[in-house]
């Protein structure tokens, strides 16, 4: 479920008006819609790069990372070669 949701409420407005106040909440809400996943997406990587910073070096090594791979993810630089 969304934390977002939109609300249509009725309200009678003259018709090309009301289709300029429709387009442009429909993009306000979209708008708002990306930002909202776009936190969450990087909220997401910072508890996991959290996890990642709480393991000791030979976790990391296990998982084929070092403690400067952790900065690089953290800094959005990190390529796997």
């Amino acid at each position: 479920m969304s934390l977002i949701q939109r609300a249509d409420y009725p309200v009678r407005l003259h018709p090309p008006l009301q289709a300029t106040v429709n387009a442009w909440l429909d993009r306000a809400y979209a708008r708002l819609a990306g930002l909202l996943a776009a936190w969450q997406a990087r909220r997401t990587l910072a508890q996991e790069i959290a996890t990642l910073a709480r393991f000791d070096t030979r976790e990391l090594h296990d998982l084929g990372l070092t403690q400067t791979d952790l900065v690089a993810l953290k800094s959005g630089t990190w390529r796997r070669d």
